[in-house]
């Protein structure tokens, strides 16, 4: 079995579905395109790994502009890049200046232009 699909398999004995739609789901609205960035920051993996899980909330019930912000910030945000690489080469000083921008700014601005788009496509 792949890594991702191993990942992805543990989710609901680590989530519950409930919590999933209550907290990001399609009617979690300002909260859930804020929350989303936060909970895609926290899962530092490979595509492998990040895809399926973020496809595995989505079929528990998150909206489809959390998912967005959810992997806009998951892809901003890598715990071991940061440590790695842009810590000790660029220094903390950008690093928290571009997490703080595009993180945690920029993350959410693509959940709520994902929920436009998708009312007016929707409606």
């Amino acid at each position: 079995m792949s890594s991702g699909a191993t990942a992805t398999s543990r989710i609901p004995a680590d989530i519950e579905y409930v919590l999933i739609g209550a907290w990001i789901g399609g009617t979690s609205g300002l909260r859930g395109v804020m929350l989303a960035p936060a909970l895609g920051g926290l899962f530092p993996r490979g595509p492998m790994v990040s895809f399926p899980r973020a496809l595995a909330v989505w079929q528990m019930g998150a909206g489809q502009a959390q998912v967005i912000a959810f992997l806009a910030a998951w892809s901003a945000f890598a715990v071991y890049r940061i440590i790695s690489y842009e810590l000790p080469l660029i220094g903390p000083g950008f690093v928290l200046l571009r997490l703080s921008s595009y993180w945690m700014l920029l993350s959410p601005l693509a959940g709520f232009i994902a929920a436009i788009i998708l009312v007016i496509v929707v409606h």
